[in-house]
């Protein structure tokens, strides 16, 4: 159509649309009429191919309402949703291919590279009926309600971790802080057994022990505490019937409370009628209250005295400092034949992420001055990441007309490891090694732990600190604190090695701990003691039961 040549090879020029009407020429002609036939055929094919795909509009019933209109709407999309599209024979259209598949469907995934090393994720009424033990308190259903409550203490005037507005009550005597009375009652009743040899003499016995504890709470700094063991007079562990010789019924009850103090803020007792400016930050505790130092190992009692201490000192680089001052008038249990009464003063801190603790004290015979003693104590703990390592040294000096002078050298350390596949249950352990030094004439200043249980503990340093050193000793002592289902069961295996005065002793020892319910739970000790002397030699199993409430 752009021209041709003519006889004598020249081209002539193309021809206009205007000249096929008029017939000047009847080639082009032809080539439009077979145009035209060719767009009809395209369009013939277009009609067939879309008709397969989307109904015409003009071949449906017309809408007789909004709600019909909307309906066919619906209509004319479902093929592209939910139906397999057909392929058309021909198309000449520019849209991109389609599918067979449906529009909704998306190529899988490629396999986990790591799917066979990776643990399955459990069924969710299987995640539920053992998650943090919710399979104790509810067994059926296996997950807890959606109305279930922790159990509770009881509670008087504003509960406990209640919600709402807590009761403000005016101070009746000064114009000084409000009250905000909280009562809160809470103890254990327990029921044991133990059967025990040691040193050729046999022990087996059955108890039971009660703890009760009242709570009044005025203000956030002042309240007043009392603790009762109507079972366990002087924390004998209990009242229990006897059956070896001499068989009977031990009674250890009283009606005298084990435990009874007051704490108080200086600021909040005496603000009204105190400077303004004047710093009066100091925290008290008076009465007959639990007392420790250097984990338990310089002191453990229970004291009949007063204690006061600040922990807003800021000096140089020091952190967290803390500064104590105590006062036991009677009830301390330095001396196996008397009473004794302590003073003295101990601080803690931390300094570029290590914890130091310093302690001096003066313990006074009640009738012999010869047995007067002084304590110092000193240690450092420092963490490595799951890693905590302690050292504690602790000398006595004075007690002429006794034991003398006397020092206890110990090396801490524990460190905890979390399994990513739980073996046997057991979620993440902590390891401990524990290795010390003792002279003949050390002991504590105070060691008022429970006698019961202290005749099953393996670790000597526990007996060293309830009891004068036999002797000059050493030992070492290892174990594994085991935890399985959600710490709602612990196990304790315990390994231990004791030089006393040249003769060795070994022992092995096993805690074992497990939840009964969302009150109780279920506790048992062993023990087993070899050595040349038998003196040393022990055996036995103490199991006991224990509700909360």
């Amino acid at each position: 159509m752009f021209g041709k040549r003519d006889r004598d090879g020249n081209v002539g020029r193309a021809l206009l649309p205007v000249e096929v009407v008029t017939g000047k020429s009847a080639r082009p002609t032809f080539v439009v009429l077979t145009a035209c036939l060719l767009c009809l055929g395209t369009s013939s094919l277009l009609a067939q191919s879309t008709s397969q795909r989307l109904p015409p509009v003009w071949s449906m019933q017309p809408p007789t309402s909004d709600h019909n209109m909307h309906a066919r709407a619906r209509a004319l999309l479902a093929p592209a949703v939910g139906r397999t599209v057909a392929r058309p024979t021909a198309s000449f259209s520019s849209a991109p291919p389609e599918f067979e598949s449906s529009v909704g469907d998306f190529p899988h995934l490629p396999p986990d590279p790591n799917g066979a090393t990776i643990d399955p994720l459990l069924p969710l009424d299987k995640e539920l009926a053992g998650h943090a033990g919710s399979q104790l308190y509810d067994p059926a259903p296996s997950a807890l309600p959606e109305d279930w409550i922790a159990p509770q203490p009881l509670t008087g005037a504003t509960g406990f971790l209640d919600a709402g507005p807590i009761d403000v009550i005016p101070n009746p005597f000064v114009n000084g802080y409000a009250w905000e009375p909280r009562f809160v009652g809470y103890g254990s009743l327990q029921m044991f057994g133990v059967a025990l040899e040691e040193n050729n003499r046999r022990r087996d016995a059955i108890g039971h022990q009660l703890v009760l504890d009242l709570d009044l709470r005025l203000t956030g700094t002042e309240r007043f505490h009392v603790q009762f063991r109507p079972l366990s007079e002087n924390n004998s562990g209990g009242s229990y019937y006897r059956f070896s010789e001499p068989e009977g019924y031990i009674d250890n009850s009283t009606a005298e409370p084990d435990r009874y103090w007051v704490e108080a803020e200086l600021h909040s007792l005496l603000g009204p009628w105190a400077d303004p400016l004047a710093k009066l930050d100091y925290h008290c505790v008076a009465g007959k209250f639990p007392f420790a130092l250097h984990n338990s190992l310089l002191m453990n009692d229970e004291i009949l005295g007063v204690a006061i201490n600040k922990n807003t000192v800021y000096v140089g680089d020091l952190s967290n400092m803390n500064i104590q001052m105590f006062a036991g008038l009677n009830d301390v249990d330095t001396f196996a034949d008397s009473d004794a009464r302590v003073y003295g003063v101990h601080a803690s801190a931390d300094y570029r992420r290590v914890f130091y603790e310093a302690t001096y004290a003066f313990a006074e015979h009640d009738t012999d001055s010869t047995r007067d003693s002084h304590f110092a104590g000193f240690s450092r703990t420092k963490f490595y990441g799951p890693l905590s390592l302690a050292g504690r040294a602790l000398f006595k000096w004075g007690d002429t007309g006794g034991r003398g002078d006397g020092q206890l050298f110990v090396l801490e350390s524990n460190y905890t490891r979390l399994f990513e596949h739980h073996p046997l249950g057991i979620e993440y352990a902590v390891y401990h090694c524990n290795a010390f030094g003792a002279t003949r004439g050390w002991n504590s200043i105070g060691g008022n732990f429970n006698r019961l249980r202290t005749s099953f503990e393996v670790n000597p340093l526990i007996g060293i600190a309830a009891n004068a050193a036999p002797d000059d000793a050493w030992g070492i002592a290892l174990g594994a604190q085991l935890f399985r289902h959600h710490e709602d069961e612990s196990i304790v295996p315990e390994v231990a090695f004791q030089q006393v005065a040249g003769d060795a002793v070994w022992g092995l020892g096993l805690r074992y701990l497990s939840k009964t319910g969302s009150r109780a739970f279920v506790e048992v000790l062993a023990s087993f003691n070899l050595a040349d002397d038998p003196q040393y030699n022990r055996e036995g199993v103490f199991a006991a039961y224990t509700v909360l409430f």
